[in-house]
């Protein structure tokens, strides 16, 4: 009997179960049609009594399909929830049978806790389930509290509800309701209407970032649309840095091509260029190239990295062997990675960066390219390093002098940890070594990449929220004439200030116990810095501080008897302090010894901080009510750059404040009423001190952060001359 025969007698039959019973055997066609038929023909209690015959010996496909075929809600509930059905259908076709029941009958099993539970149904199959109700039913479920609670959902399980709503408005309005996050908002108008999507674009009620607009303009369905939008708006996406290179390679494929036949006369040829670069490779395969330019033809067989995580370049995969010239107006889709290129070809990326002089120069943190200027101005630098070293030199020495001439050229980032700090500009390589500023894990990645000239192996070391380098596999000399060799630690960012003042480094070829210990501070408060689980099981090694000083001074950078520099800096201090003055006199006296034997004092502000703090204005003959060394900036600055200031009060109350501007070469003297008019802290410092600024705070030894900077110039545990 074939289906026709069959699906014809089954109608006339008085006893279909039984019509079905008697031809099952001869039936000559699929299952997939016996079941259409099934499904078809049968009313709602003659498909239970089908059930009831046949459920155990049909696959839980077909079962399924007959389950959502009945018309009636009460029906279908009661064969999910009796256990001699719903036995033999797999749990993950449960919801999908749920969807198909009318809007009241879905909340009823939606509060039914227990029963969800015993099906295991998930939170992402109850969202579905939701998003398949009428509007006024999500609305209805979004507005009762008490069933949400039972539901228990997450923010983006609502997103996900909310943007199933047909109406704009209403679902922009529960959007607010539900408090989501810009990346949740940002969900909920991509899938609105295109007027909508330009009307939250423009008014900027959400303040979206660059990235969250765009993901908003790839939505877009109408893509000519798209395109006047925003050729009407330039301007504004231009100020945002917003293109359509950006986003075109996240728009469905079928979108991608709609875009690029359209984008003829309204998009300017470089931009063009750079779409058809950022196309899916779906798109590049099926985009119609007959009527394309040859250099439309080029870039569309240009390859992107879609694995960016391995991003030893940009977007784009350069290849560094071929010809160059076809990455021509792509600079802004091009970040190279000079720490993965060999340096045979180093030459290549010069010619690379003629070609395209805007691209990015990436390092291994990934957080922000250097540009070409800056990278070719730090490797200049550091080509000037690198060339004063004696190829006679030991590792060791050439470790210490490294450590010493970065020292020299960079102090640490002075507006750190303040609202205006831009935290991944100073962790970018070449930007650090150019600007002079940057932070720990950036400073550390700097000595690492000049170690690695030289072929010395290092590996950078995270402890909470500070970095450091482990230098690896190191011959290190003995006072009594051995060598030992293995790995030693070397904290960059806390030698700063030493190096900078012609100062012994404390954290210069450190075992791991020895360099923990300069995380206490004197209160006996364990600050962590250094701090790692790993490195607490290894054997590391460390350097006598007699070999040390001879280190140092087989450089030059310390004296004949093995004493710093900086010594003679203090020891003139110490003789000012000693002097039957004011405080005021002396506080200028020795402000104007550091002034004058450091220059560069006012642009390396935190070890300048560090030196005053620590060494200068220490002295016990410095007699004092309160002494404060820190930063503020000027009012009148619009970048608020950190100056240095020096509060005192003396042991009569008399009060005032020497500050040094950024590129100052001296300090200036300002009453209190003439300083708190012209410069004021910054907002993470007030808060920091408990919302006072630190001279209204109650102290009488030296304010000091050390910590929050390039770290101690003088651990506490040493004596002074320790550090000459």
């Amino acid at each position: 009997m074939n289906k026709e025969e069959f699906k014809k007698e089954l109608e006339n039959s008085s006893d279909r179960l039984l019509t079905i019973k008697t031809n099952v055997s001869e039936l000559k066609f699929t299952m997939q049609e016996f079941i259409d038929i099934v499904n078809d023909v049968l009313n709602d209690n003659e498909k239970v009594k089908f059930l009831d015959n046949y459920g155990k010996g049909i696959s839980p496909f077909f079962l399924n399909s007959v389950i959502k075929s009945i018309d009636s809600d009460k029906t279908k509930i009661k064969i999910i929830k009796n256990s001699n059905f719903s036995e033999n259908i797999p749990e993950y076709y449960i919801p999908k049978i749920i969807e198909t029941l009318s809007d009241e009958s879905k909340l009823e099993i939606l509060i039914d806790k227990e029963y969800l539970t015993s099906k295991n149904i998930s939170v992402n199959d109850i969202v579905n389930i939701i998003s398949s109700m009428s509007d006024d039913a999500k609305r209805q479920f979004l507005d009762n509290l008490e069933m949400q609670k039972v539901i228990g959902l997450k923010e983006y399980d609502y997103t996900r509800i909310i943007s199933t709503i047909k109406n704009d408005e209403i679902s922009l309005d529960y959007a607010e309701k539900f408090e989501l996050s810009e990346y949740n908002t940002a969900v909920v108008v991509s899938s609105c209407s295109d007027s909508k999507k330009k009307e939250v674009i423009l008014l900027q009620k959400y303040q979206f970032s660059r990235y969250k607009t765009e993901e908003i303009l790839s939505k877009f369905n109408n893509v000519s649309e798209l395109l006047d939008f925003m050729n009407e708006n330039k301007n504004l996406f231009d100020d945002k840095k917003i293109h359509l290179h950006n986003f075109i390679g996240n728009m469905i494929k079928e979108k991608q091509i709609e875009l690029i036949t359209q984008m003829d006369g309204r998009v300017e040829d470089t931009e063009q260029l750079k779409c058809l670069v950022m196309l899916s490779k779906e798109a590049k395969a099926e985009i119609n190239r007959t009527n394309m330019s040859e250099r439309f033809r080029e870039v569309l067989d240009i390859n992107i990295i879609e694995d960016l995580g391995r991003a030893d370049l940009g977007y784009i995969d350069i290849d560094l062997d071929g010809d160059l010239s076809k990455y021509k107006d792509l600079d802004e889709l091009i970040s190279i990675m000079p720490q993965n290129i060999p340096d045979d070809k180093y030459d290549r990326i010069y010619e690379l960066m003629d070609i395209c002089p805007k691209l990015g120069v990436r390092d291994r943190l990934r957080l922000i390219d250097s540009t070409v200027e800056e990278f070719k101005n730090g490797e200049s630098w550091i080509k000037s390093v690198l060339e004063n070293i004696n190829e006679d030199w030991s590792d060791i020495q050439k470790l210490a002098y490294i450590d010493n001439c970065i020292g020299r050229r960079i102090s640490y980032t002075p507006d750190f940890d303040t609202e205006v700090c831009k935290d991944a500009s100073a962790r970018a390589l070449w930007r650090i070594i150019d600007s002079g500023y940057g932070i720990c894990n950036g400073i550390s990645q700097v000595e690492q990449y000049m170690l690695q000239k030289v072929g010395i192996e290092s590996e950078l070391i995270s402890a909470g929220d500070h970095a450091y380098l482990k230098i690896k596999n190191i011959e290190i000399p003995r006072a009594d004439g051995t060598v030992i060799k293995g790995n030693t630690l070397v904290d960059p960012t806390w030698n700063l200030a030493a190096h900078r003042y012609g100062g012994y480094p404390n954290l210069f070829a450190k075992g791991y116990e020895e360099i923990r210990k300069f995380d206490i501070s004197r209160d006996g408060t364990d600050r962590q810095a250094h701090k790692n689980d790993e490195l607490s099981k290894e054997d590391t090694i460390e350097m006598e501080e007699s070999v040390l000083r001879d280190v140092y001074k087989s450089l030059g950078l310390a004296k004949e008897d093995g004493y710093f520099p900086i010594g003679d800096m203090i020891d003139k201090s110490a003789e000012i302090a000693k002097r039957e003055e004011p405080l005021k006199k002396k506080i200028e006296q020795e402000l104007e010894l550091v002034s004058s034997i450091h220059p560069d004092f006012s642009r390396c502000q935190n070890s300048t901080i560090e030196i005053l703090a620590g060494n200068i204005l220490s002295h016990p003959e410095i007699k004092y009510n309160k002494l404060v060394v820190k930063r503020v900036y000027n009012i009148q600055d619009e970048e608020q750059r950190p100056s240095i200031f020096v509060y005192y009060n003396d042991e009569n109350q008399n009060e005032g404040f020497f500050v040094a501007e950024p590129g100052a070469e001296s300090f200036s003297f300002m009453d209190k009423e003439e300083f708190t008019k012209s410069y004021e802290c910054y907002e993470k410092d007030i808060k920091k001190f408990g919302g006072k600024r630190p001279w209204e705070k109650e102290a009488k030894e030296p304010e000091k952060d050390l910590n929050q900077s390039s770290g101690n110039v003088i651990n506490e545990e040493h004596t002074e001359g320790d550090e000459r």
